[in-house]
This record gives C-alpha cells, sequence and structure tokens, in this order.
C-alpha cells in the first residue's frame, strides 16, 4: 500500500483555496520589484571597468611603462569575444608604448582568471581607493580578509541603523531608559518582581500571593488560590508547618 505524499495534498489543496486581494498599491509595489534594468554584465566586463578607473585616477590617460598593470588587463580582455581586436584597441590607447607580440599571443591562448586578492597586489589597489572607485571585484591589498569582512559587518550595521532612523525609530538605549525593567517599579513598592507582575495581571490575588521563603513559613498556605495548589484545611497547614521545624 503506497502513502500519499503529504506535501503533494497540501499544494493540491491551496489551487483551490481563494487568491488574496490585492491593491492598486500592492500591484504597484511588485511592478517596481520586478523592473527589469537590463541583463547582468559578465565579471571580466566588471573587472575591466574597474581597472581602466583604477588607471585613469593613477596614471590618467596613457599608462607608463609598467607591464604588470598592462598584464593584467590584457589577461581580463582576453576573456571577452574577440580578444586580439579588442587588447590592440586598448593598448593603442592606453599603452602605445607596449611591443610585446609574444606576451600578447600567449595570455589570448591562455587567459587566466586571476584572483581578486593577486589583482589587488599587482597594481596595488588600497582600500581608500577602492571606495572612493567602487571598485568591487578587486580585494585590497593593505587589508586582510578578516579585517575586510570586519568592516563589511560594520558598514552593514551602519546602513540598518540609517534605515531605522529614517522609519522614526529610536535607539535602543534611548528606548531602554524607558522599559519597565529599567523603571522597576517593585523595588519603590518594596516587593518582589514576580510579585509586582503577578499584581499587575491578577489584581485579586494580590495579597495572598508571594514567592521565596517568607511565602512557606507563612500561614497563607491555607488561603491557596486556585493556581497553585488545591484547598488546604487549617489542621493540614497545621500538620505540615510541625513535620517541616521536626
Amino acid at each position: 500500500m503506497t502513502r500519499s505524499n503529504p506535501k503533494i495534498i497540501d499544494l493540491q489543496a491551496r489551487k483551490h483555496l481563494p487568491k488574496p486581494h490585492w491593491t492598486a498599491e500592492d500591484r504597484k509595489a511588485q511592478q517596481k520589484r520586478r523592473k527589469w534594468r537590463g541583463p547582468r554584465p559578465r565579471p571580466h566586463v566588471l573587472r575591466a571597468a574597474e581597472l581602466n578607473r583604477h588607471f585613469t585616477h593613477r596614471y590618467g590617460e596613457i599608462i607608463p611603462g609598467t607591464v604588470d598593470d598592462v598584464e593584467v588587463m590584457l589577461h581580463v580582455l582576453a576573456l571577452n569575444n574577440n580578444p586580439r581586436s579588442r587588447i590592440e584597441n586598448w593598448l593603442s590607447w592606453r599603452a602605445p608604448w607596449f611591443d610585446d607580440s609574444d606576451m600578447v599571443d600567449e595570455i589570448i591562448a591562455r587567459p587566466i582568471w586571476m584572483k581578486p586578492a593577486r589583482i589587488g597586489k599587482k597594481i596595488t589597489l588600497t582600500l581608500a581607493i577602492a571606495d572612493m572607485l567602487r571598485i568591487r571585484t578587486i580585494r585590497p591589498c593593505d587589508k586582510t580578509r578578516k579585517e575586510l569582512d570586519l568592516i563589511r559587518k560594520q558598514r552593514k550595521v551602519a546602513r540598518q541603523k540609517a534605515r531605522r532612523r529614517e522609519k522614526g525609530k529610536v535607539e535602543r538605549e534611548e528606548w531602554e531608559r524607558f522599559t519597565i525593567s529599567k523603571q522597576a517599579p517593585w523595588v519603590t513598592l518594596g516587593m518582589s518582581r514576580a510579585k509586582w507582575y503577578r499584581t499587575r495581571r491578577f489584581p485579586e490575588h494580590s495579597d495572598n500571593r508571594e514567592t521565596g521563603v517568607k511565602a512557606h513559613n507563612s500561614i497563607s498556605l491555607c488561603e491557596a488560590s486556585h493556581l497553585s495548589h488545591a484547598q488546604v484545611q487549617p489542621e493540614q497547614t497545621v500538620a505540615l508547618i510541625i513535620r517541616s521545624s521536626a
């Protein structure tokens, strides 16, 4: 005998349920979320654009005689379609002094996708420059991975905090100053915290309910409520007190 899958039964039952009513605001919000902003660029295209921004900020339009920077860019351009024409156009624009055709042929034959840390060391990218130029696919060389993870978490917390301030939320320290735990009204009333909460919830049992040693030593055991023990007779209470003292 085969057993039916409860997930399939649940999905079949959901098909017959009425769809929730959507307002015009809900549909506009959904259209805004689903707005197509074009295809996502490929990683090597993003990296080529970031390298060009870095070279323009550091050298200007023409790159001086630094083979490492040119080699990094050639490996990135070799991953595109029609790499030879792209490399020739970029060299004539950025490095007209470069004439090593053997290196170009070797890179086109075997392009390498370098790791972000390796590229950051080759071009000596710092965190300040990366933040200023909005470089995301290359790791800065002046920070370790743990330091970058910590900085990323701190920035995320700062963004979330700013977003909460925009929505009108107060800081936690200010919010805690007005909480019951910080004000502690049971201290001024001379009672325990548990009894204050019980008094607030059950005002009718505020006089004969207490916790701690005081509750066990008092004669109020005979006045038990429906929330604790059953009704105890006075004779049983005296017997319990005698046994506990013995």
